[in-house]
Order: structure tokens, then sequence, then C-alpha cells
């Protein structure tokens, strides 16, 4: 830091209360909740000499990530002559210059802390063993904003301060750091005078700071962004870390109490930049061997992780699992007829088996304690996620490319629109706590239907939403989208690439069968809800994956029809019978409304943002009324424009952020598959 580290050693804590669990530093052990926190894993088909250890918990897969950890390596440039320049500004006088600049960083130039020798140092070096609650609960004596007490809160926490409880929030967010020196040193030791009387050389020097946390977003992220840059840290307000924190509008204050008057310093300039960082996984040394052996081959192109379709060799078993798909679809296709068998079935069966199988998802996240660490709507960015969404762009680009190069492109996922149609968007009267971005205030491949409506999509765009977007390719736009399955095809995006790829081989319900990784669950809740509808008027539509709702908020949402009539499938079905309906349905009525309600995250594990094969359990507040007025929708004039929006979750208030993997992998797929679409129809980006 600008005015100096402590000398000598560091005096390791004999508190037992400060023993940080090893989990909470290196993968693959116990960590302060008790739980082993994520970590890469491999499939033992990947590892066939058994080069990594095996999961310790009830799971098959191999251990990539045991004994390894997270490197945060930080380059930090320190303005050492303007630090000690703004102090002589504010504190003439020598000893109160080295006074103001231990209240800033919370230790005397030798280590000693404040909250052990508050007036001045008493000659003892660095002391670890010390409490703020019980020793300094108002900061008299370390100013509530100083350095190490923003990095380190130790028993200060709520809500119970200096209780365990306390500490077992601040075990969470421990981090294992050093810092080494770059550059050479302005003066040598620390005489304010000899300082000042260097001045400013204009030679770089800083600090290449290091640490290593088993949780890059629950430590290192959380300290930078909780306790370093919050401007409100321990009830302070326009403050940030006196040292190395953000310097923004309205947070560039420093305050040390006082009886009976607070000083307060303001305009502090930043003593020190980023120049640059980066992070590292560190494999332990088993998986250095790993890493290091020969590439095996795996035991079917098939089941091959990162196979491309392309690449598949066109042997007889792979004409034979086409065959086999194709037969299966056929079978699907045709028990789709029995709509009133199917209905009655699902009176009986449908949810209680969707719960049940619900039941086993949950058993094996709280198992495996997945997304324990995580707060509420908290995101964790997957492994390779970026990659992935790139080549899932590709291959439905392509699928667009290869199916309607010479006609009329319509949409890479939902191909069939069965109408466009125009709404008024009537937001409740709400609460003041469900005031938020758009609800602020009240206000206004083209295949036969009975073979291509297993599961049906909504979308919903809003016009007129005042302020700006998070794509900028619309404005004052707000899109809503969700399917008639409260659960997604997929649990991830890396789960989504894979169907990708099977689907450009022909073989997608080899997706869920495969024996060497099966989705068996996802299969049997895609199965429950994949069936013949009567009406999209008649239909629930469930986001799936979740959104932000205000800060600190994650919700999901579902479109809910209020019509009571069912219509009934007609058999033989007409190929578009579904429109046909709506337009029946806009005949009888003045109105179609479905109301728009929402789910919030309650607990990051069993409501995850990250897994959209989990359906969230706690209650649907209603917000908002779609209301479809009658109106004259089946023209070719309709159809051309519905073909030109471009719906995308991103067209949102930052206040509705989407959230989750799923949904970061949507902006770029859904942004660049519509301009491939426009592309084959020589259409320009419409914007509404």
């Amino acid at each position: 830091m600008p005015c100096a580290a402590p000398s000598g050693p560091i005096t390791a804590s004999q508190d037992e209360r400060q023993r940080v669990p090893a989990g909470e530093f290196v993968l693959g052990y116990a960590n302060a909740r008790d739980q082993i926190t994520m970590r890469p894993l491999v499939d033992p088909i990947e590892d066939p000499d058994d080069l990594l250890p095996e999961v310790e918990q009830d799971s098959d897969l191999h251990d990539l990530g045991r004994n390894g950890s997270y490197l945060v390596f930080r380059q930090l440039s320190q303005d050492v002559s303007g630090f000690w320049s703004w102090l002589e500004g504010k504190a003439p006088d020598t000893e109160d210059r080295v006074a103001l600049a231990a209240k800033m960083v919370g230790r005397w130039p030798d280590g000693q802390p404040l909250v052990k020798a508050p007036e001045r140092p008493k000659g003892e070096g660095t002391d670890n063993d010390f409490g703020y609650h019980h020793e300094d609960a108002d900061g008299l004596k370390c100013p509530l904003g100083a350095h190490i007490r923003r990095t380190n809160p130790r028993d200060m926490l709520p809500p119970k301060p200096g209780s365990d409880d306390s500490l077992a929030i601040n075990r969470r967010h421990r981090l294992l750091r050093r810092g080494r020196t770059y550059g050479p040193p302005l003066v040598e030791g620390l005489a304010p005078e000899e300082l000042l009387a260097a001045g400013d050389d204009g030679v770089e020097r800083g600090l290449h700071f290091l640490c290593l946390n088993a949780d890059l977003s629950r430590q290192f992220e959380f300290v930078q962004h909780t306790w370093v840059d919050n401007a409100n840290f321990a009830g302070l307000q326009g403050e940030t870390d006196p040292l190395i924190g953000e310097r923004v509008e309205g947070a560039s204050a420093f305050t040390i109490p006082d009886a009976p008057v607070r000083r307060r310093y303001h305009d502090l300039p930043r003593f020190v930049q980023m120049r640059g960082g980066a992070y590292f996984f560190l494999p332990g040394l088993r998986a250095l061997r790993y890493l290091a052996s020969s590439p095996r081959n795996l035991t079917s192109a098939v089941s091959a992780p990162t196979a491309p379709a392309t690449l598949l060799p066109d042997t007889w078993w792979l004409h034979t699992g086409r065959w086999l798909n194709a037969a299966l679809e056929r079978g699907i296709a045709l028990s789709r007829r029995a709509t009133r068998l199917r209905n009655g079935v699902d009176r009986l069966i449908q949810w209680p088996a969707t719960r049940g199988l619900q039941t086993l998802i949950q058993r094996r996240r709280r198992r495996h304690a997945i997304d324990a660490d995580l707060a509420i709507a908290e995101e964790r960015v997957l492994p390779g996620e970026e990659a992935v969404t790139r080549q899932i762009t590709e291959q439905m680009s392509a699928f667009l490319l290869r199916t309607y190069r010479h006609g009329t492109a319509e949409r890479a996922g939902n191909t069939k629109t069965y109408g466009l149609l125009a709404a008024e968007f009537e937001v409740l009267d709400l609460p003041d706590e469900l005031r938020c971005g758009l609800f602020r205030a009240p206000g206004p491949r083209v295949t036969p239907d009975i073979r291509n409506n297993g599961v049906l999509s909504l979308g919903v765009k809003v016009l007129g939403v005042p302020g700006e977007t998070l794509l900028d390719d619309e404005a004052n736009t707000q899109d809503f989208s969700g399917i008639s399955a409260p659960t997604f095809t997929t649990p991830d995006v890396h789960e989504n690439a894979k169907l990708q790829r099977l689907i450009g081989a022909g073989l997608p319900t080899w997706y869920f069968l495969n024996p060497f990784d099966s989705h068996y669950t996802d299969m049997l809740l895609q199965a429950l809800h994949a069936k013949a509808q009567g009406s999209p008027f008649e239909v629930s539509y469930w986001s799936c994956v979740p959104y932000l709702f205000g800060k600190g908020r994650a919700i999901k949402y579902r479109f809910v029809p209020m019509l009571e009539s069912r219509s009934v499938v007609p058999l033989p079905a007409p190929d578009d019978y579904l429109r046909q309906a709506m337009v029946r349905t806009l005949e009888a009525h003045e109105e179609v409304v479905f109301e728009l309600r929402i789910q919030f995250q309650e607990d990051p594990m069993t409501m995850p943002i990250e897994d959209a094969s989990v359906i969230w359990t706690s209650p649907e507040v209603p917000v908002a009324r779609l209301r479809l007025p009658r109106q004259e929708f089946a023209t070719d004039a309709r159809d051309r424009l519905a073909r030109k929006l471009t719906i995308n979750p991103w067209h949102a208030l930052p206040e509705h952020r989407p959230l989750g993997n799923q949904n970061r992998a949507r902006k770029q797929i859904y942004y660049e598959t519509s301009r491939v679409r426009q592309r084959i129809n020589d259409e320009q980006h419409f914007k509404p």
C-alpha cells in the first residue's frame, strides 16, 4: 500500500475462532459450511487410466480440481508520492501525518494494529489476535472504513456482531494472500520528510497482488465488491476503501469517528490503479499428470462431449441410430392424436410425477451442495461457457443456412409462428416492494401443428418502455419469452451444445438415451408436459430461466391463461389448427387475457440460477396482465412482420437483466441467428 507494507514476519493467530477450513483455499475439501466447493470434474470415460482421484461424494466422476486452487493476480500501481503529498495537505505535522496514514490503513507502519495501539505504536510489531466488536465497535480506535477493517471485518458482521456467527460469516470470504512489490522504492524507509522531499520521480512502482481461494465469486470478488468498493459498508455513506477503492461520484470520502465530533475527509484521490490482472486455475499434482498425458480415444464418437456432428463417420450404426430416432419421433407424433387419453392421464399423474422428478433433482443438489455458496440472484459463469455459446450459435446458423438457403427463413428454434397479435400489457396496482423497472407503475420450419406442437412458445415485446435497454439494437422495448413446460429441455448451456450436435447428426433422442451420458430425468420432465394442445391461448408459458427484479432479487415468471374454456384437438387435425383455434377464440371473445405471475428466488441451492431443470417452489405473485383484444391477425402482412421481429431476453431494462448461463448464451445466439435469418430473407433489422 502507499504507506508501505509491515516489515518482519506476520505472527499466526492463536485464536481458534480465526482458523479457516482448508476447503476455503484448496479444492476437494470441506469449506467453512462443511461443504465441498464446486470444482472441475471429469467423466470417467475421459480418464481411462484413472490418473485423477474419484469424487468422494456419491458420484462416479473423477476429480480434476482436488488439491488445486484458483489464483487471482493483479498488478496494482501505487502513487506513493501522491499519497504522502495528500497527507501533507491534510496534516502538516509529521506525527499527525503518520497517524492519519495509519487510520486509513488500520495499522501503524510497523504493522501494529490500531485496535491494540490507538494512540501510537508500542513497538510490538504485527499482531493478528484481535477483533473489532468488543474492542472497538464504534471505530474510535480503528475507523470503520479503514483498509484492513474492510478487507477482513472479523467479528463485526451482522446480524450478530461479536458472536461466533459473525466470525463464521467472515470465514466464508477469507483469502490466502501475499503481495510482492515491483519497481524501485521511492526512498529507503518510511521517513515522511524524505518521501515528500523525493517528489514524483515518474517511475512506476507498486504491488503484485496474489491470492488463493476456492471460490472466486464468493471470496475475492465478494471482498472486492461488497466490502472494498461498497459505499455503504458498516453504515458509512459515500465511502470506499481509502487506499484501493474506486473513486466514483459521491463515494470519495473517509471518516474518522471521534468524540465529540468526527473528522471527515472529502475528494480522496485514487492512490492505487489496477494495471492488469487475471484468474488462474492451479491444478494439483494428479491433475497435472492427467493434463500432461496423451489424449485417449473415447468409446464412441457419439458420446464424445466435443465431437462436431459434421465429423461423425457415415457408418452403419449412424444410419441405424437415425432410423431409430425417426421411428421414435413418428411414435411420439402418433401418440399426440390420442388427446383425450393423454389429458386423462395428465390429470392423474402429470404434476405428481413432475414433483417426484423434481425431488430426485433436489436430492442430488443437496447431496453435492450445488450452489449452496451463492447468494440470492448471484450467478456462476460456467467453465468454457463463451466457447460453448459460440459453438451453439454456429450450429444454429448452419441449420438456418442449410435449411432455408433457397426459401424464406424462419426462426432457428421455434420455427413456426401461429400468429402475431397486438396486445395491451397492463401493470397491476402493486405494493411498493414490487414496483421495479417495467413494473414501477401501472400502465399500458414449418411443419403440421400435430407434429410440431409438443412444447409451445410465447414471445412478448412491450413497446414504449422508458429507459435504456441492455441490447442496443432496439430502444424502449422489454421482451418476455416462455414455453409451455416448467423446465427447459437442457439444464445448462453445455448440455444444450450436446443436444444441438446430435440434432445436427439426426439423433436428438440419443441425447436423452445415451447410456454413457444419459438425461432420463430431463426426458421424463419434457415428456410429461410435451403434448398436443387445443389452443395457444389456453396454455401456461414458463420463463424456465431467471431474471433480475431490481437489485439483489431474482425471479422466474409465468404467463397464465385466464380463459376457462378448453379447446379439443380436432382429428384429423389440419396443418394449422392452432392458428384456426386462435382465430375462433378472438371471434368469440372481446379479449383474451394472460396473467403474468412472478416467483422470487428464496434459496440458491433449491432454486438455482444456473440449472434450468429445477422448478422453483416459491409462491407466485401476480404483477401484470397481457390483454389481447379482438383483432384480425391471420394476414400475410402480419406474418411478414412476425418474421422481422427479433425477440431477445436482453431487450430488457437493467432492473430485469437476464440471469444464468442459458440467458447469457441467448444474448449471442438469438442476436446472430436473427441476423442470419434476415440476410437469407434479404431484410433489414426491424426496430419496432
